[in-house]
């Protein structure tokens, strides 16, 4: 009994750490593209940072709920932390949820809408948000709109305005991010007609 418990528990440490690891490794991925392409933004110091804390910020949802680990990260965040989230995480894929609202709402933080596409992919229909991760060598486009200031609620029916407000710019930013990757045909400039 007691090597049975042993054994779960070091699979458990183990498992925790490979997320992890993978958190760190896609934050130093992204930070690396940052800094070879000079963005202003943030670099390799940062990412890995910002994925490490959320990935946590995930197991957290994961032990507690979600609005509890929303009031871990949103204590994290007045003492300085910065943090990333998917505002549509759990049920209707790709629907902006009142969590990050909320948490924009109380912490003061402005929600910055990310989108990204790649292509090839490899489809996940089984996932619940029917994700299609890139293959190796694969496009990637990333995009980012311009920052949506903190929401302040008078009353109920602000907080649904605020998260359409949310919804309609992630719509907007993930089609630039498709764009990017898929232009539209260009028409012949020199093209005269009879």
């Amino acid at each position: 009994m007691v090597v049975d418990c042993r054994n779960r528990l070091i699979m458990e440490i183990s498992d925790l750490f490979q997320q992890l690891g993978i958190a760190l490794g896609l934050g130093l991925l992204v930070g690396l593209q940052r800094e070879s392409a000079s963005s202003r933004l943030a670099g390799v110091r940062t990412f890995p940072l910002v994925t490490i804390l959320g990935t946590a910020c995930a197991l957290l949802a994961q032990s507690f709920g979600g609005w509890e680990a929303l009031a871990v990260l949103a204590g994290e965040i007045e003492q300085g932390a910065s943090a990333v989230i998917t505002a549509d995480g759990g049920g209707l894929a790709r629907a902006a949820k009142v969590g990050a609202v909320a948490l924009s709402a109380a912490t003061g933080a402005p929600l910055l809408p990310v989108g990204a596409a790649c292509r090839p992919a490899i489809a996940m229909p089984h996932k619940w948000d029917a994700a299609r991760n890139p293959v190796p060598l694969g496009r990637v486009a990333i995009a980012t709109g311009e920052s949506l200031r903190r929401p302040v609620f008078d009353c109920p029916d602000e907080i649904e305005t605020a998260r359409l407000r949310l919804q309609g710019a992630l719509d907007e930013i993930a089609a630039t991010a498709s764009r990017i990757l898929c232009p539209p045909p260009q028409q012949n400039e020199n093209h005269s007609t009879p």
